[in-house]
């Protein structure tokens, strides 16, 4: 079975982060402190764990909090 977490625990995310570090390893190039970024992530963004037979296989995460020029991050 497939189902989607919103996940909005600061250290949860951060953990999560880390497990898909290797999938994603250009976001620590670009990332100076990711548990500030985890941080933000927290309280600004949609964050979403993919999980199949309780065992996770993606995120998702989106925000948009640039409403003057109406930009949003996927």
């Amino acid at each position: 079975m497939i189902k989607f977490v919103r996940i909005t625990d600061k250290n949860r995310i951060l953990h999560e982060l880390q497990n898909f570090s290797h999938i994603f390893p250009h976001l620590y190039e670009k990332i100076d402190n990711i548990d500030a970024y985890a941080e933000k992530l927290s309280k600004n963004a949609n964050f979403y764990l993919g999980i199949e037979n309780e065992e996770p296989f993606g995120l998702s995460v989106f925000y948009s909090n640039d409403k003057t020029n109406k930009t949003a991050y996927i």
